[in-house]
């Protein structure tokens, strides 16, 4: 596989080689019957774009580190497009003359950190990526030797409030890999768990992103106010 390398010498997965193995996977997953539309190619291209600025920005030394909501519409194959693009990351990871980039996605249940994990590893045809999670807890070591490294929606919460408290160990253990930091963290499906209607407000974003970003939300310690883990590395946030 070809690989981009970023001026910084970092992996970077080529555009036009995730779009083809998207079409190639939407086609797989439904035996032909759904079409890879234009509007869909668009989608996954802005996907894939954001994903690779977000790598390279926050590979620098650059001192603001934005984030970045993907509002993707329903169907869209924002998820399969998450998986596709974290197998070829973990492949890119193998060429030699490149820094390796590593991956942080979070979903919301256990049930949805075991599938993507699956269809990860799948989709490599290795394990590059693990999940850990209440039911399945992993030594760091564990968790920083993987490419990839899935978690829930409570998790990330959990260390984001630590992390905001002032005790970052528990966002470290997720953060950091034996390729140093992780340069790509998804949120996947980031406002099931923040709002209880179908109706999905500008309003209900930003607090969502406010509760990773401070690590404080309403009902907590006022105390915990300090920056959260997303005031100093930019997300993507699939909503």
């Amino acid at each position: 596989m070809q690989t981009s390398i970023d001026q910084h010498g970092h992996a970077l997965v080529p555009s036009q080689l995730f779009l083809s193995r998207m079409v190639q996977h939407w086609s797989k997953i439904s035996d032909g019957e759904m079409i890879a539309t234009p509007a869909l190619k668009e989608a996954w291209s802005v996907f894939e774009l954001r994903s690779r600025d977000l790598i390279i920005n926050n590979a620098s030394d650059a001192p603001f580190k934005p984030s970045v909501v993907l509002p993707l519409p329903t169907g869209s194959g924002k998820t399969e497009g998450t998986c596709v693009y974290a197998a070829l990351q973990a492949d890119a990871n193998t060429k030699s003359g490149s820094f390796p980039v590593g991956v942080l996605i979070v979903t919301r249940l256990i049930k949805d950190a075991e599938r993507l994990v699956s269809s990860i590893n799948s989709m490599a045809g290795r394990a590059v990526a693990v999940t850990s999670h209440t039911e399945n807890k992993l030594k760091a070591p564990d968790m920083a030797d993987a490419d990839i490294l899935v978690i829930t929606h409570a998790a990330f919460m959990r260390a984001c409030w630590s992390f905001g408290a002032g005790d970052g160990a528990r966002w470290d253990a997720f953060h950091s890999w034996r390729g140093g930091k992780r340069h790509l963290i998804v949120v996947d499906e980031a406002l099931l768990n923040s709002v209880s209607h179908h109706k999905v407000t500008s309003k209900d974003i930003e607090r969502k992103r406010v509760f990773y970003r401070t690590g404080y939300a309403r009902g907590w310690p006022r105390r915990r106010v300090t920056p959260g883990p997303s005031s100093v590395i930019g997300t993507a946030w699939l909503t």
